[in-house]
């Protein structure tokens, strides 16, 4: 298995923002990877921030949505660090992105301003 697609999009929150990351998990067929549970470290203007991890949906998807971030950061990173199964093995290698905004390992959210 391996991420199919990696997404981010960012809100205004008040005086902050906050960014959701959307990743797909396919298999080698390419077929959506339900019950995965995936890995994400988050990463603020070039400063480590946390670690979070989410569970696919039937159609091997899962968000993460990040606390208000301070309106001085410009950009938020997520990079996958690891997708478990109990049947498929994590293959980073085939990650990859078809909208092309991420590698699909990693991808950067600029604030909403």
């Amino acid at each position: 298995m391996h991420v199919a697609d990696l997404d981010g999009v960012s809100f205004a929150d008040g005086n902050g923002w906050r960014a959701t990351v959307t990743v797909a998990v396919h298999d080698a067929d390419g077929a959506p990877v339900p019950d995965a549970t995936v890995t994400v470290s988050g990463w603020l203007d070039g400063a480590y921030w946390r670690t979070e991890t989410c569970t696919t949906d039937g159609e091997g998807q899962c968000s993460l949505t990040t606390p208000k971030i301070h309106h001085r950061k410009t950009s938020a990173t997520a990079t996958v660090d690891d997708v478990t199964h109990v049947t498929f093995t994590y293959q980073p290698t085939d990650n990859y992105d078809p909208d092309c905004d991420s590698d699909g390992t990693t991808g950067t959210v600029s604030r909403p301003w």
